[in-house]
């Protein structure tokens, strides 16, 4: 067979070519080294992607060397990324260019940035192993907190008997004592006149009310009102209205207090409004008659508390209020004093509107009537200077009726 010998340079003819190799182990003919680096074309990277022979010698001393042994790219690749070797050794030509490239941006970025940057490369390493995880073994996920109050169960409407802070301070023990029995938010309501509340009652806007005498009847009279409980007092359910002067005055009854100032409670207020005006009615007077100025305070300690600073002459509060802050402050039992008692009314009642949930009428009329057979609640009477709650009769009501009627209220 004549072919070209690559060590000779020269065709000759040779017997046997694959047997004639140069010193480094390679075919010495064209037609067996052209056959070898065939073989090489079909190796394929483990990324699957067909690589193409090296032509050229490799830069590195690694592809160099396989050039020299026959080797192709694809061969080294092949033996670099083989199982038996870390996949992240980057071949060695590529390192000196990585470490080119960082030099330039090492010069170019500012330190902070850099080592932001050196960071982040590092965080993109091989992935830690990673906990299993049961997704059948699952929690029920909590209400985010939106920093909103949940929805009352209850709304207590507090009419301005006392003002609104006395309220709050007064009857705060009772409202949190009904929030655990119903278990939920009570909502406590007020309003500046005894009419809103009476309006939020009808409307069925609040569910429990604590209400003046005069507001009950002319509410059970609008749209049924319902009496639930009322307060009973040092063994009594009644009570009165008061007409108290400053207590260095030289005023020493009703009839003093011609052409005086006067403070009246509220329109709807019997102890601190119907009371006094009916007394005037019984006089042939009216208020504008027989007062050279009179007005509203619409609560019966601001009244009171007018009174004692001596802002004016006089005033017509309720006896109950009366005497609960005298016992609290007795300086204003020293600042006041009075000069007329009423006749008894039937005492100011907790109502509910006639259509509330049976259920809840049942549930808060047993809780008030219960109230002083707990210790918490025996403790919250107290307080309150009330012995206990007991069943109100609608009858007892007939005399503030009655007076109602005869001024054609």
């Amino acid at each position: 067979m004549e072919a070209y010998c690559v060590k000779c340079r020269a065709k000759r003819e040779m017997s046997n070519a694959k047997a004639i190799t140069m010193k480094n182990g390679k075919p010495a003919t064209q037609v067996a080294r052209l056959r070898y680096m065939a073989g090489s074309i079909t190796r394929r990277a483990p990324s699957g992607l067909r690589l193409l022979p090296s032509i050229h010698p490799p830069e590195s001393q690694e592809g160099r060397k396989g050039y020299r042994e026959g080797k192709t790219k694809g061969d080294i690749l092949e033996r670099r990324h083989s199982p038996d070797r870390a996949a992240t050794h980057l071949p060695e030509e590529n390192g000196r260019r990585v470490r080119r490239i960082l030099r330039i941006i090492a010069k170019l970025l500012p330190v902070p940035l850099l080592a932001t940057l050196l960071l982040s490369l590092v965080a993109c390493g091989p992935a830690e192993e990673r906990p299993e995880i049961d997704f059948n073994e699952t929690e029920p996920i909590p209400l985010a907190d939106t920093g909103e109050e949940s929805e009352p169960i209850l709304r207590v409407a507090f009419a301005g008997v006392i003002s609104p802070k006395e309220t709050i301070r007064t009857y705060d023990a009772l409202v949190q004592y009904i929030e655990r029995q119903f278990h939920g938010p009570v909502q406590i309501v007020q309003r500046e006149t005894y009419a809103e509340i009476n309006d939020l009652v009808e409307s069925l806007d609040v569910d429990l009310a604590f209400v003046c005498s005069l507001a009950y009847v002319v509410g059970n009279d609008d749209f049924g009102m319902e009496l639930l409980t009322v307060p009973e007092v040092n063994g009594e359910t009644t009570y009165r209205s008061y007409i108290i002067v400053p207590a260095a005055s030289d005023i020493h009854s009703l009839d003093d207090l011609r052409g005086k100032t006067f403070a009246f409670s509220d329109p709807l207020s019997n102890s601190g409004r119907l009371a006094p005006v009916y007394r005037l009615y019984q006089l042939g007077e009216t208020p504008e008659t027989f007062f050279d100025r009179a007005f509203f305070t619409y609560s019966h300690d601001r009244s009171i508390r007018a009174v004692a600073d001596g802002l004016v002459d006089g005033a017509a509060v309720d006896s109950l209020v009366y005497d609960f802050i005298i016992a609290h402050e007795p300086e204003i039992a020293a600042q006041t004093r009075i000069v007329e008692t009423s006749e008894p009314f039937g005492i100011p009642p907790v109502i509910v509107h006639p259509d509330l949930d049976p259920e809840i009428k049942a549930r808060l009329r047993e809780l008030l009537l219960g109230l002083d057979e707990d210790a918490e609640g025996r403790q919250i009477l107290d307080d309150l200077m009330i012995d206990r709650f007991v069943v109100g009769d609608d009858a007892a009501y007939d005399t503030i009726r009655n007076r109602v009627r005869d001024l054609g209220w």
